[in-house]
């Protein structure tokens, strides 16, 4: 994606075998709001606002994917950090190609990283919203493959697909849009709830 600044991870399609479902789900929930995707922490700061209140993405409840932890900090639970887990899936799916591009797309579906990365549109971070609208568009792009098509064990592809097409469009509407950098910052309780959507996707 052209948003992203930073370079990205070599190779990484192990990391849908690498990471633990019940771990991804539990960050899909409570994303780490303020951990951001660049290590050093030397990005483009947090988002100016603008399109949600402070108020609305720290809400505690268990609906919100907020969690106060520091900018930096290594996490004290076992949620998967964004900088290890972003860089290296966008590098896996900008890599792939056409059959291996789809089965990582159905694979990141079933893992939970596709509710991760939705997750992560909450993010105050703009690089850790970067890799996450960039993540976003390569599983839909790999979805609406004749790869995806031809692959009988993707039969939801089109729900995800819509599901993802969806979110771009929302987003777009977004004071600033993709003007804001790292692209707009959804509210909370959306990016939960298409998370979950993504997550209860079932093959017919």
């Amino acid at each position: 994606s052209s948003m992203i600044g930073a370079p990205a991870a070599a190779g990484g399609r192990w990391i849908v075998d690498a990471l633990e479902r019940d771990a991804v789900s539990a960050a899909s929930r409570r994303f780490p709001l303020k951990r951001d995707a660049v290590a050093d922490g030397a990005s483009d700061g947090e988002s100016d606002g603008s399109d949600v209140s402070d108020s609305d993405s720290d809400a505690s409840d268990g609906a919100s994917v907020a969690s106060e932890d520091t900018l930096d900090d290594d996490a004290d639970d076992d949620r998967p950090d964004p900088r290890f887990v972003m860089p290296v899936l966008y590098a896996a799916l900008d890599g792939a190609e056409n059959a291996d591009a789809a089965v990582l797309a159905r694979r990141s579906r079933d893992s939970g990283l596709a509710a991760y990365c939705l997750a992560a549109l909450a993010s105050r971070r703009a690089a850790t919203r970067a890799y996450a609208y960039g993540c976003v568009d390569l599983m839909n792009h790999a979805a609406k493959s004749e790869a995806s098509a031809a692959d009988g064990s993707f039969r939801a592809r089109k729900a995800f697909s819509l599901l993802l097409d969806a979110v771009r469009a929302g987003a777009a509407t977004k004071r600033g849009g993709f003007d804001v950098p790292g692209g707009p910052r959804f509210p909370c309780l959306s990016a939960c709830a298409a998370g979950a959507v993504a997550d209860a996707l079932a093959d017919p």
